[in-house]
């Protein structure tokens, strides 16, 4: 299985909104700790 990981935080969640893409991380150390970011291209996040 792979995952989309970006500064330590593993993608688990996204949402495709017009031409955007908003996701949904969990550090992979610390479970409690969340972020969310505007991604285009699958790996350029913003």
């Amino acid at each position: 299985m792979n995952f989309r990981k970006n500064e330590g935080y593993i993608i688990t969640n996204a949402m495709t909104i017009g031409e955007s893409e908003i996701v949904l991380g969990v550090h992979e150390a610390q479970p409690n700790m969340f972020v969310t970011w505007e991604c285009s291209g699958k790996n350029d996040y913003y």
